[in-house]
This record gives structure tokens, C-alpha cells and sequence, in this order.
């Protein structure tokens, strides 16, 4: 007896579930991949991944849109490609924001980059009017290259836009505000233990930029040396061995070598070596306990403060020596006569009758005074 094989039609409605199930699979798959190619700086991955983002997943057109700007930005293609990415991705993703659809990343996403298109084609007003409000409520920063990681990327970055667009403004007081404000979320970003290479490096930028504002670049290092002490800590351990910061992300380039670096950080300890010259009460006779714990807390603050400058100026006098020409006798190199006269001040300083033996560490004045007659004949 002849089995006959029974044909059961495979119905639309179940047809389209599958497809659905399938489709979902895809979009889910290919949005893990375009965070992953942005966090890992994937940037010849991220235009394709963003069309089947758009194709899989058209209600991400936010992400999309983000992306494609993302990547236009770091091709650094110039003026003429951020004009073409404001018709390509710019108005589209306006529609999209206020399209009430998007998620909270999303937003965040989009409206920083919306930001720096504006930023790259000078449109600075328009620039901050577009930095979204998560930017100044930060979620905590992650590891990894989840979507989650890349809102740390945002928020840094959406700090970077508008910092600039506030300088670029000549708003430099709400600037300062800006960048004070980031300095706490900076510090949970520099103590993650494996960020994404993305973060690390937008980190990098936004802390070089801090540091160097409140160092006089558009600070006042008199006044604000705190803030750039605090950035200056946070970009040596965010920076390692690497020995230059040559960074152009969405018009806050920055050149500046170790060198350069070096040398603000040691003008900024040298601001608060001059302002810290208050004389102390260590010659009363009749010095209470709990004056002696202050005056030893006060010894090792200070013993800090010029381990700090002592190192810092090491490590510039060995790129000095090592990068620059030594200056003929009819020639004149203002970089090292200016450092000469720098370490000269703070000698006058730290020998002063502001500073005692102990404050200054091993060796006292004597030691301060040896540092400076060796830098002076070398």
C-alpha cells in the first residue's frame, strides 16, 4: 500500500510571523554590530551596518541617522562633505527627534550629533540648542561596546560640542561652568577598567581641552589651577605611555604634544607654588596638639605639591633637552629662557619664608637650591 504525501499549505499569517521572528533576529544583530564598529572606531563598517539598521529596524532611524554622522565627522572630509551631511543626515534626523518615538539613547544619540554637525558647519547657536538634556544627567558610564557604553561616548562628546560652541562664542564663563560640571562624571570614565577604544580617546580630547582652559587658554590659571590640576591627574591616567595627543573630532581639534602639555601643567604648579606663600606659625614657641596635626597635615600636602612639580618638571626638562636645538651664542630659544626663568621663581618661592625644611621634603631649601643650579647650567 502506496503512502500519499499530505501537502499542508503554509499559511500567510504564519509566513509572516516567521518573517517577523527572522527580521527581528537581523535588526538586533546588526544594531549590536554598529555600536560595536563606533565603539571600536570600526568607521569603514559603520555606513553599511546603518543601512540595515535603517532596513531592519526603521523604527532605530534615529541610531541611523547618528551614525551616518558619526561617521562623515571622522572621515574628516572637510567643509564641503559636513554641507552634503546636512541634507543626507542633518534634516532627516531632525524629523526623527521630534518624531516622539525615539528612545532615551536614541535622543541622546542623535541630538548629540545633530550638535556637532552644527558644530563642524559653525552654526554655534544651533549647535547648543541641540545638545540633549541627558548630556547634564549622565547615566554611569560603562565598560564594553553595548549600547549602554556608547552613552558614555555621547555624553562626552555633547560635552566637547558644547564646550566649543560656548568658546567659540566667546562665552568662556558658561564654558568653565560646562567643563567643571563634567570633571566627577570624568573620574567614574578614567576609573572604568576596559572602556571602549572610542571612549578612551574622546575621553583623552575632552580632558586635554579642560586642562589647557583652565591652564589660561581660556581660563584664568590664577584662579581656576584647581580644576586643571584635577584634569591634568585624570588625563595621566587616562594616557599612559602615549606620548601625543593629535585629536580632530567635530571642530574641537587639538594638536598638542607631551611637551606642550607638560609645560602648562608645570605653569599651572608654579601658580599655586606662588600663591601658597603664606607664612605658617611654625616659629611660636607654645604650639598646642592640635596645632602640630594641622602644621603636619599642612607639611604633607605641601611635600606633595612639590613632588608634583619636582616630576612634572623632570619629565619636561627631558623632552626640552631631547626635542629643541640648543641656541647658538647670537641666538635666542624663548621656550628655554622662559623655563629657566620659571624655575627661577619657583626657587624664589619654595626658599622663601612662606615654605620651611619640612614642607619642601628630603633635603629642604638646599635641595630646592641644588634642583635649580642644575637646571640653570645644563
Amino acid at each position: 500500500m502506496s503512502v500519499g504525501f499530505v501537502t499542508i499549505p503554509f499559511c500567510t499569517t504564519a509566513k509572516v510571523k516567521v518573517q517577523q521572528i527572522l527580521g527581528h533576529g537581523k535588526s538586533s544583530s546588526y544594531i549590536a554590530q554598529l555600536y560595536e564598529a563606533r565603539c571600536t572606531k570600526n568607521w569603514g563598517a559603520v555606513p553599511d551596518l546603518a543601512r540595515k539598521v535603517v532596513k531592519y529596524a526603521p523604527n532605530r532611524d534615529c541610531l541611523a541617522l547618528a551614525a551616518g554622522i558619526n561617521a562623515l565627522v571622522n572621515s574628516k572630509s572637510g567643509e564641503a562633505s559636513y554641507q552634503f551631511g546636512e541634507q543626507e543626515y542633518g534634516i532627516p534626523l531632525d524629523t526623527a527627534l521630534r518624531s516622539g518615538k525615539a528612545s532615551a539613547l536614541d535622543i541622546l544619540d542623535g541630538g548629540v550629533f545633530r550638535a556637532a554637525l552644527h558644530l563642524e558647519n559653525k552654526r554655534y547657536d544651533l549647535a547648543l540648542t541641540s545638545i540633549p538634556t541627558l548630556v547634564h544627567r549622565p547615566p554611569v558610564p560603562q565598560n564594553g561596546t553595548s549600547q549602554e557604553a556608547w552613552a558614555g561616548v555621547c555624553v562626552v562628546l555633547g560635552t566637547m560640542v558644547e564646550g566649543a560652541a560656548l568658546e567659540y562664542n566667546g562665552n568662556t564663563a558658561t564654558a568653565a561652568s560646562t567643563y567643571r560640571a563634567i570633571l566627577p562624571y570624568m573620574t567614574n570614565v578614567v576609573a572604568l577598567p576596559s572602556p571602549c577604544p572610542e571612549l578612551r580617546d574622546r575621553s583623552e580630547e575632552l580632558l586635554t581641552r579642560i586642562a589647557l582652559f583652565f591652564s589660561g587658554e581660556g581660563g584664568s590659571r590664577t584662579t581656576q589651577s584647581e580644576e586643571a590640576t584635577q584634569a591634568f591627574a585624570l588625563l595621566s591616567q587616562l594616557r599612559g605611555g602615549n606620548k601625543q595627543t593629535s585629536l580632530a573630532t567635530c571642530g574641537t581639534t587639538i594638536n598638542a604634544s607631551q611637551r606642550q602639555l607638560l609645560r602648562v601643567q608645570y605653569e599651572n604648579l608654579s601658580a599655586e607654588i606662588a600663591q601658597n606663600q603664606v607664612p605658617g606659625s611654625h616659629s611660636n614657641n607654645h604650639v598646642d596638639n592640635h596645632t602640630t596635626f594641622q602644621n603636619a597635615n599642612r607639611s604633607s600636602d605641601r611635600r606633595k605639591q612639590v613632588a608634583d612639580l619636582i616630576r612634572n618638571e623632570k619629565d619636561y626638562e627631558t623632552l626640552l633637552l631631547k626635542e629643541t636645538r640648543f641656541p647658538k651664542a647670537d641666538e635666542t630659544n624663548r621656550e628655554v629662557l622662559s623655563w629657566i626663568e620659571l624655575v627661577m621663581n619657583n626657587w624664589r618661592s619654595l626658599c622663601g619664608p612662606g615654605w620651611t625644611d619640612e614642607d619642601l621634603g628630603s633635603g629642604g631649601k638646599m635641595a630646592v637650591g641644588r634642583r635649580t643650579l642644575d637646571v640653570s647650567i645644563r
